[in-house]
């Protein structure tokens, strides 16, 4: 009795019911014997499992909104892939007119000028007003020799 004293109780172990029903079922199914020793952890896995009708038609739905979201999100892809083109064209465009400006040394700009139509001569000349440059002579067209030419001088005599 000594001994017995000297021995201490082992606390018995609390077992889960979950465990003791997987060991009764693994014990039916003889997978196991009765005396086995065994480790048992339980954790979570996502494992198949059969939908019912109501999770069919919620899972369904799910993915026509998904299916619609796809499409607004395209909608406002092309929207933002066309005005980034049109800023990059923009950008393009001024970076090309800066090169030739550089590289020429001239650009194009509103000038305003005059054009002279010489009908005894039967010519048309046109003339840069800022430096008094002639920038075009031509013949006239056969419409340009039939005009008539009104004078400031003739509008005060028609009146």
């Amino acid at each position: 009795m000594a001994d017995e004293k000297e021995k201490k109780e082992e606390p018995k172990k609390v077992v889960p019911k979950e465990h003791t029903n997987v060991i009764n079922f693994l014990v039916k199914q003889k997978k196991i014997d009765t005396g086995d020793t065994m480790r048992l952890s339980t954790h979570t896995e996502s494992l198949k499992v059969q939908l019912d009708d109501q999770q069919v038609l919620e899972a369904a739905d799910q993915l026509t909104r998904a299916l619609d979201l796809i499409v607004a999100i395209e909608e406002e892809k092309k929207e933002t892939v066309a005005n980034f083109t049109a800023k990059t064209k923009a950008a393009e465009g001024e970076a090309l007119g800066l090169t030739n400006r550089g590289r020429n040394k001239w650009d194009y700009a509103k000038i305003d000028c005059v054009q002279a139509m010489d009908n005894t001569k039967g010519c048309v000349i046109e003339v840069r007003l800022d430096t008094m440059a002639v920038t075009s002579e031509r013949a006239m067209n056969a419409e340009e020799r039939q005009s008539k030419f009104y004078w400031p001088d003739e509008d005060k005599e028609n009146k």
